[in-house]
């Protein structure tokens, strides 16, 4: 049984620990780039009340909402094909579909703004701070890695 319990009123999460009062929390990773859908901390006004290693820790309806939760805070729209990329006086623009809908975005230094959570993961970040995951360049279609891998 779990030792904390989260709920959600008038879109604010709160965390009952150990049955004491519900305070208000928000929920975010340890690590928010190479760690995302593992370790997870739960923050009070002004410490953590505690660390869990899986969502699996929750109880069913605190797993639903802190999930939502971190949707919402880490926004993070998934590159499923890469329609094309250009490179213009050294920027590199890229079209993409996401699980989201369809984006375009600008890379000015891919050195810098493309991190590689692993050797085939990796974690674009484009010119206006936003950022996109793909979570296998080996399992984009041939011309999508091929436009990929043409701009770095």
């Amino acid at each position: 049984m779990s030792l904390i319990k989260l709920i959600k009123k008038n879109d604010q999460v709160y965390a009952v620990v150990e049955g004491n009062e519900p305070q208000e929390v928000r929920i975010v990773y340890l690590r928010p780039l190479s760690g995302m859908g593992r370790e997870i901390s739960i923050i009070g006004k002004k410490e953590e009340l505690v660390c869990v290693k899986s969502l699996d820790e929750l109880d069913g309806p605190s797993q639903i909402i802190a999930k939502q939760e971190l949707e919402s805070a880490y926004y993070l729209p998934r590159i499923t094909a890469i329609a094309k990329t250009e490179t213009h006086f050294g920027n590199r623009y890229f079209y993409v579909e996401t699980n989201k809908g369809p984006a375009q975005f600008l890379l000015k230094n891919p050195y810098v703004s493309v991190r590689w959570v692993t050797d085939d993961e990796a974690i674009i970040i484009d010119a206006m701070n936003n950022r996109f995951h793909i979570p296998s360049v080996k399992n984009l279609d041939p011309r999508s890695r091929q436009e990929f891998l043409k701009v770095l």
